[in-house]
């Protein structure tokens, strides 16, 4: 869900107007309205205090994040599932070959990791606020593109080694 529809899902919910969460945010009323017709986005810092306003009023902010938040271009929340959870240095140990990275499951969305290490009673779900500054991203829609993708960063499809693919 993007941030503007998450500001006017929480009024909305709470029965606040832009004043009264502006008040409650601690922030000008113009900022919730530009929040909420999506010419600015909440910094870091206010994303903590809409968090912390939700656990407040009672409302479980996780329910938001099942989709990309995005913090401008700069910052993306993923979420990372482990299958026994993460304890000690993070280091990638498992196969050669997966699909970003070696035994990382991690995601936009929560169901991503999740449907990966659901049937694992020791199972972790992490989320974490990854800054892209710097970090050439690649966006790819589910289909056909994805799925070749995958197949070739999990060493199935060599033939393409040189060519726009990889």
């Amino acid at each position: 869900m993007k941030v503007t529809k998450i500001i006017k899902e929480i009024r909305k919910r709470t029965g606040d107007s832009q004043q009264s969460l502006a008040a409650a945010l601690n922030v000008s009323f113009s900022t919730i309205n530009r929040w909420e017709t999506g010419r600015n986005e909440p910094a870091p810092l206010a994303m903590e205090s809409i968090r912390a306003f939700c656990k407040r009023k009672g409302i479980d902010f996780a329910e938001f994040e099942g989709n990309t938040i995005r913090f401008g271009s700069e910052s993306v929340l993923l979420y990372h599932g482990s299958k026994s959870g993460i304890t000690g240095a993070i280091k990638p140990i498992s196969r050669a070959f997966c699909d970003f990275g070696r035994g990382f499951y991690m995601g936009t969305e929560k169901m991503q990791p999740l449907t990966l290490i659901c049937n694992f009673p020791k199972a972790k779900l992490y989320t974490v606020k990854a800054n892209l500054s710097g970090l050439r991203v690649l966006e790819v829609e589910v289909g056909i593109d994805w799925a070749l993708l995958i197949a070739y960063h999990r060493g199935k499809m060599e033939i393409v080694n040189g060519s726009a693919i990889s």
